[in-house]
């Protein structure tokens, strides 16, 4: 059952990655994804300002933040 969810989910994304109109939204993404992600490893203080001041207080670590954009990433395209 679980692989069949992969295969389907696996096929989704291979005809939406296909798909000329959903390829630029995705492009968008990885890029904003990498950005992000390289500002927050070389300029970890930035982030203390976006982020609201009960999240800045958490003092999670670039992996830790990193790891979260990776699972709402997951989570968006699943």
């Amino acid at each position: 059952m679980m692989v069949e969810n992969f295969r389907r989910h696996g096929i989704l994304l291979h005809i939406q990655l296909n798909d000329p109109s959903f390829q630029y939204p995705l492009l968008f993404f990885i890029l904003l994804f990498t950005l992000s992600s390289f500002i927050f490893c070389c300029y970890p203080s930035i982030f203390c300002f976006l982020f609201l001041p009960s999240i800045s207080q958490l003092s999670l670590s670039p992996s830790h933040i990193i790891l979260i954009l990776l699972i709402c990433s997951v989570i968006f395209f699943g």
